[in-house]
C-alpha cells in the first residue's frame, strides 16, 4: 500500500488540551494510515463505522474534533436530519473526501462543518490545529449545550408538548382544549417538565432554551420548542 507523505507536519501542538480527542468517522481505504498519522503527532483517536455510534458515545467530559470522511451515503445522513447539529454532534467537525465535489463541499459547510478538505491533504494537521485550538476556547460553551440537551432529553412526548404550548404563550385552558387534556393534567405536565429540567421557573426553562439555540458562545436567541420535543437550532457555517 503507498504511503501517505506529510511533509512538515506538525506535531500535536502543547496549547491544545491533552484530553482532546479525534473523533474519525471513517469507512474507505485511508482511515488506518490517517489514524496512524494522527497518532504519531500525540492525538489520540478513536475510529468509529458511522455517525451515530460516535454521537452516541461523545460527552461532556472532553473537547473533540470529529473528523467525518464525506461519502455521498453519508452526506445524505446529514441531509436527512437537516445539520450536523441535528445530528447530535456537538463539537467541530471537518470533512474531507478523495472525490469531493464543490457542491458536496458547500453543502457539508452549510451542515454545519468549520472546513472541508479533499483528499490526500498535506496540510490537514496543521488545519486540524487551529481547529481544536479554537474548540478549546469553544469548549465550556459546547459543553453546556451538551448537558441542557441532555436534560430535554429526559422529557417525555406529552411534557415536550405542553412545555411548547406554554412557551408560545398559551393558557393552561387553551392548552387543555388543544390537547385534549384536563387542566389540572396540563399544570401537572407542565410541573413535571420544569422539574426536569431542574428550573424552578418558566423563565429559567427557556433561558436553557437559549442555550440550545445559540449558535456561538456570545449569542443566543430563545426559540420554541416545537411538538417533536427537538429544539429548533439555527445553525450557520462557523457552528457545529
Amino acid at each position: 500500500m503507498a504511503t501517505m507523505a506529510w511533509p512538515g507536519a506538525p506535531s500535536a501542538p502543547q496549547s491544545v488540551d491533552a484530553s482532546a480527542t479525534i473523533e474519525l468517522i471513517g469507512g474507505g481505504g485511508c482511515t488506518p494510515a490517517l489514524r496512524q498519522r494522527l497518532e504519531q503527532a500525540g492525538y489520540a483517536v478513536r475510529v468509529w463505522r458511522d455517525l451515530a455510534s460516535a454521537c452516541a458515545m461523545l460527552g461532556p467530559d472532553h473537547p473533540a474534533c470529529l473528523l467525518l470522511d464525506a461519502c455521498p451515503a453519508r452526506l445524505a445522513e446529514i441531509a436527512r436530519r437537516g445539520s450536523l447539529a441535528a445530528c447530535g454532534v456537538e463539537c467541530p467537525v471537518i470533512g474531507f473526501g478523495g472525490q469531493l465535489s464543490v457542491g458536496s463541499a458547500v453543502q457539508l459547510m452549510k451542515f454545519g462543518a468549520v472546513d472541508v478538505v479533499q483528499w490526500p491533504c498535506a496540510d490537514l494537521l496543521s488545519r486540524l490545529h487551529g481547529v481544536l485550538e479554537k474548540g478549546q476556547a469553544e469548549w465550556p460553551w459546547r459543553r453546556r449545550r451538551l448537558m441542557v440537551r441532555a436534560l430535554f432529553a429526559r422529557l417525555t412526548l406529552r411534557e415536550r408538548e405542553v412545555l411548547a404550548a406554554v412557551m408560545a404563550g398559551g393558557s393552561n385552558k387553551a392548552i387543555a382544549l388543544d390537547l385534549h387534556l384536563g387542566e389540572s393534567s396540563v399544570e401537572t405536565y407542565r410541573r413535571r417538565a420544569l422539574h426536569k429540567l431542574h428550573a424552578s421557573t418558566l423563565s429559567a426553562a427557556m433561558q436553557l432554551q437559549a442555550v440550545l439555540n445559540s449558535t456561538s458562545p456570545v449569542t443566543s436567541q430563545p426559540v420554541p420548542l416545537s411538538h417533536d420535543g427537538c429544539s429548533r437550532i439555527v445553525i450557520n457555517s462557523q457552528s457545529s
